[in-house]
């Protein structure tokens, strides 16, 4: 082998569909009625990728996929290609699991030459007739050599298998559909999408990874139909009472309702409305992700890594399956004071990689998602709401919104909550980061593909402090002030009230010591308590390196501050950290205060009128 070589990665492989499978299970959302082995269905994707980038497929028990691989070299010249797979989360593949080229007749093009000017496609199959699901990563390796830039030899990484084994067009499934009279639903995932089609020609498209809401005992699903809420289909397997679709933005909604009809309404076909009067909290359902890394050591002014510019075209969000801690970062933090003026948090891993966002972690129990409430909390410490067009709950010290959020789970509580099912808290700094994150990505204000923008959320200027920035509906046509531009984003999370999160610097220089400042002492900080809150090493200041050395990886903090100054975040937020003036951190801003998703600032949590909160729901079964 020449000794000039450079090893080049072209994980380059566009996906263009003619998908089929004939499938004998499917995810638990959807439903199937019908025999699969008779049925196959096609559909055509593309998908893009660029340098150093790969695509993976999660293929389900007794199942498989045909896809087009195309092979693109972006360099000069004629380089030599070679298609891999790996296997991810396994040593290897299950007996009865095979990934093969599809031939026509004896001629092999999973291995070759390729040049910049004609693409090579390469029908794959992957099948699974194990009784197991696989994740498979599909790339492809090149070489060449750097004085001559003719062909070389290939090398590939560990755990890069070349693809050799070869499988007839049979064997892997025709592309034709099948048509019965049968109009119900089955589904075949490739990529990050699962498909769901039947044979009416109808389709709908879902994140394969977005984990299914967690419907814990109290919530109702709901969607938006004709100017009112209405019961969802939880299967999510019909498009007229489609519950969620995180590819087009409709993030999944609940809502708790009073006891009077709540076993009613759990009862009831999707479509049949929810009346507002009935209705006491609306939430959102936040799922799982990880998110692709480009400061990890929170400095001042870095914005972008290597081409990846998350300010400007949207944070890359993957959403990882089930509680699958996929993420190649991980982080320890360090209470001591900071003498070297580096992070106190210590990463594995570099910028570029991918980070699971720690949101999913409460206590000792990993999430699928959390349950954000949709607006401000509203009524009283002794009868919390979560509805639009209302007050904002004010004039509280942070410890009692803790108090008043947290019973929502008692014992006989109006709300019909399981505190085995779900446990009820004041959003923690970490939670605000994940909903900011997702906010700041092409499932929520950007626009995704090559040449993705992003908009800001729009500001709650109501000087009344009212959720959904108006008296009764307003917030139906006030969907710029939400997450998603529609009804089914979050709401009040620029402007609107300042909100008190679960955020709490240590009142000692050596090691962690709860800081309760002038916020109340109902809240008691113990190894129980612990997982209510996001606690920060001691500090003395605000606006510069020192106090965001102290930020935590997701917490959407140090991450996102462009310059040392108050409005020094991203679309110029207010950008004060947590410190010995001001032990608790709010989150939001109100009108007049560089508000936005990635305003924070330090505040001794004792209230007052321009002081609000937001709950959250954690699935605990």
């Amino acid at each position: 082998m020449l000794k000039n070589v450079r090893r080049t990665y072209i994980l380059a492989v566009a996906v263009i569909g003619l998908l089929s499978l004939s499938l004998y299970s499917t995810y638990a959302m959807f439903t199937a009625n019908v025999n699969l082995a008779d049925i196959t269905l096609s559909t055509d994707l593309e998908y893009t990728f660029k340098l150093n980038q790969v695509q993976q497929f999660q293929v389900s028990p007794k199942s498989k996929i045909r896809f087009n691989a195309k092979v693109v070299n972006e360099m000069n010249g004629e380089l030599s290609y070679g298609l891999y797979y790996k296997v991810i989360n396994q040593e290897n593949l299950p007996a009865g699991a095979k990934v093969a080229e599809v031939t026509v007749d004896d001629t092999k093009k999973a291995t070759g030459k390729v040049s910049s000017s004609n693409p090579v496609t390469v029908p794959i199959a992957i099948v699974n007739n194990s009784e197991t699901e696989i994740t498979i990563e599909i790339g492809v390796a090149m070489g060449y050599s750097t004085d001559t830039m003719t062909p070389n030899e290939i090398i590939y990484e560990t755990g890069q298998i070349p693809i050799t084994d070869t499988i007839t067009s049979e064997e892997a499934g025709n592309e034709s559909c099948s048509v019965t009279d049968n109009c119900s639903y089955t589904c075949y995932t490739v990529g990050d999408i699962v498909h769901c089609g039947n044979i009416c020609n109808e389709e709908i498209r879902v994140k394969v990874n977005v984990n299914a809401p967690n419907l814990v005992e109290g919530l109702i699903p709901v969607m938006y139909k004709d100017s009112k809420w209405v019961k969802a289909d939880e299967s999510n397997s019909t498009s007229e009472y489609q519950w969620y679709d995180y590819d087009n933005k409709q993030w999944a909604n609940a809502v708790l309702v009073n006891n009077t009809n709540r076993d009613t309404y759990k009862s009831v076909a999707a479509g049949t409305e929810i009346n507002a009067s009935d209705i006491l909290a609306y939430y959102v359902w936040i799922p799982r992700y990880k998110y692709k890394v480009w400061n990890i050591n929170k400095t001042v002014g870095q914005s972008s890594i290597n081409g990846y510019n998350p300010e400007e075209t949207g944070i890359d969000i993957v959403f990882e399956k089930g509680t699958s801690s996929t993420g190649d970062i991980e982080c320890t933090y360090s209470f001591t004071t900071n003498t070297e003026d580096k992070p106190n948090e210590t990463c594995t891993g570099s910028d570029g990689q991918y980070y699971t966002h720690p949101a999913f972690t409460f206590g000792n129990k990993e999430l699928t998602g959390i349950w954000v409430g949709k607006f401000e909390v509203s009524g009283t410490t002794n009868n919390i709401k979560i509805l639009p067009g209302v007050s904002s709950l004010s004039y509280t010290k942070l410890s009692s919104f803790w108090d008043a959020i947290h019973n929502m789970t008692n014992t006989n509580n109006a709300y019909g909550l399981s505190d085995t099912e779900s446990d009820s808290h004041l959003m923690k700094n970490m939670e605000w980061g994940a909903v900011a994150y997702l906010t700041h990505s092409k499932y929520g204000r950007c626009t995704g593909g090559d040449n993705s923008t992003c908009t800001e959320v729009t500001i709650n200027s109501d000087k009344n402090y009212t959720t959904g920035g108006g008296r009764n509906n307003a917030y139906v046509t006030n969907v710029d002030q939400s997450t998603t531009g529609n009804i089914y984003g979050i709401y009040d999370m620029s402007g609107g009230a300042y909100e008190y999160v679960m955020g709490n610097v240590s009142k000692s220089s050596e090691k962690y010591e709860y800081n309760a400042s002038f916020a109340g002492n109902f809240f008691t900080y113990d190894e129980a308590n612990a997982k209510y809150l996001d606690t920060y090493a001691y500090g003395t200041t605000y606006y510069d390196q020192t106090a965001y050395n102290r930020a935590r990886l997701g917490d959407a903090t140090g991450e996102v501050v462009k310059e040392a100054k108050i409005s020094g975040g991203w679309y110029s937020n207010r950008s004060g950290f947590v410190n010995s003036s001001g032990s608790w951190f709010r989150r939001g801003g109100r009108y007049g205060d560089s508000p936005g998703v990635f305003y924070f600032y330090s505040d001794g949590g004792n209230g007052g009128v321009t002081y609000s909160a937001r709950g959250v729901l954690a699935p605990l079964a």
